[in-house]
């Protein structure tokens, strides 16, 4: 049988020198069909893809990958075993390992190893140690515990004429050839390898061909509709900020008395704005519970400040009716400055014990 030669070679042949194939040759001729990778897509719960055991193990499930023309199926379930110790935790003490599908020429045969802190979240890079391996999926290892939750898929995948990549975090996705196309599964678009990068399909053939016009003027449409949404953005904000506003705020109890008067037990005086409108509530009476209906003849008696930020934009009136001590009805008068002093007086001193006053009345702000 003839022995290849050496400055070229073809094959396979049922005769001369083309009948002899190496695995070189073999390995050649399959990284032609296949860039390297698990068969399957983003989402499916088989192929090669891992679930938590127990702190120290995880169990791989069946599936089929290629590295470099040499292909691997797994057929049973596979446990795995995590090494939970070492160094690297992060600040949450927590190591983001990786687990790849390596092609092991010393041993003519595949492994599945463990990278320790193989996973930068920070910088969204896979610390891949050789170009013989694949990623598989990642495990978060807490320090002193073990794995406390499930995997994270991180599998690379073959090509099925367009390559589906995740797109989640572009540095964890294969790099592409130039020109290699794929479909970014994160954000629902085509997107072309370009200069070790994937980029939208847009930026890529905008030029190309007749539609190369209608494509670039939707580009400035898209980037019209980015605007205005991003002026809606602002609008929305606007409004939220004005709804806001206009939630009522908490109750706020009046302190400030004057003449011995005080808020009666179980009816504190308050006061609490929404937008630009205030509310008063709550009953009056002396601290000692004494009658005060002589202090309101006249032009009344001071009986309190409202808290500042509550005071109306001018003087107002408000009718009070309320009951004396014998049940009789009496009418007197609140009035509030724009200082905030809250004045009561009924014009008479005739009307008999009043020993409490109970407030309500609404007003707008300055």
């Amino acid at each position: 049988m003839p022995l290849p030669p050496t400055d070229a070679h073809g094959w396979p042949f049922a005769s001369g020198a083309g009948q002899v194939v190496t695995e070189h040759d073999w390995e050649t001729m399959a990284r032609t069909w296949q860039v390297s990778g698990v068969v399957g897509q983003p989402g499916d719960s088989v192929g090669l893809v891992a679930t938590r055991v127990n702190e120290t193990q995880i169990l791989i499930q069946p599936g089929v990958a290629t590295i470099n023309g040499h292909y691997y199926e797994l057929k049973l379930a596979h446990t795995f075993d995590i090494d939970i110790t070492g160094s690297g935790w992060g600040p949450d003490d927590i190591r983001h390992d990786l687990v790849t599908l390596r092609l092991d020429r010393a041993s003519d045969d595949f492994q599945f190893v463990q990278i320790k802190g193989g996973v930068d979240l920070t910088g969204g890079q896979l610390a891949l140690e050789t170009s013989e391996e694949i990623p598989v999926l990642q495990v978060d290892v807490t320090n002193g515990v073990g794995i406390a939750t499930e995997p994270v898929d991180r599998r690379w995948f073959i090509g099925r004429h367009v390559r589906p990549i995740s797109g989640a975090v572009p540095g964890m996705d294969p790099a592409p050839f130039d020109g290699e196309l794929g479909v970014d599964t994160t954000n629902n678009y085509l997107v072309v390898g370009s200069e070790g990068a994937w980029v939208p399909a847009s930026q890529v053939f905008a030029n190309d061909g007749g539609s190369g016009g209608a494509i670039a003027a939707l580009d400035v449409r898209v980037t019209t509709l980015e605007g205005q949404t991003s002026t809606l953005q602002t609008n929305l904000t606007s409004t939220q900020t004005t709804v806001t506003g206009l939630a009522a705020g908490s109750w706020t109890n009046i302190t400030n008395f004057a003449n011995s008067f005080a808020s009666a037990s179980g009816a504190t005086l308050a006061v609490r704005k929404q937008g630009v409108m205030v509310n008063l509530r709550g009953t009056m009476q002396k601290a000692n519970g004494s009658d005060f209906a002589s202090s309101l003849a006249g032009t009344g008696i001071f009986c309190f400040t409202l808290p500042a930020g509550f005071f109306p934009g001018q003087s107002t009136v408000f009718p009070i009716i309320g009951r004396t001590g014998a049940g009789a009805l009496f009418q007197a008068r609140m009035t509030i400055a724009s200082s905030g002093s809250m004045t009561l007086e009924s014009g008479s001193n005739t009307i008999g014990a009043v020993t409490a006053v109970s407030l309500s009345a609404s007003w707008m702000t300055a």
